[in-house]
């Protein structure tokens, strides 16, 4: 995916993005580990809207 400039859109800039740098467990078991906190975090951020009407 290229990085556009001028398109209206909220973005990026190209030079800010690449200073990034992500780091993430190259085994599967600690990107498991990854994956069950997302889910629990979505979860409990659905109960959050529900039982407040949201």
């Amino acid at each position: 995916m290229r990085l556009r400039v001028g398109s209206g859109l909220p973005n990026i800039q190209k030079k800010a993005f690449e200073r990034f740098s992500l780091s993430y467990p190259q085994d599967i078991n600690g990107q498991q580990k990854i994956v069950e906190f997302s889910q629990l975090r979505i979860k409990r951020s659905k109960y959050y809207n529900v039982s407040w009407g949201v």
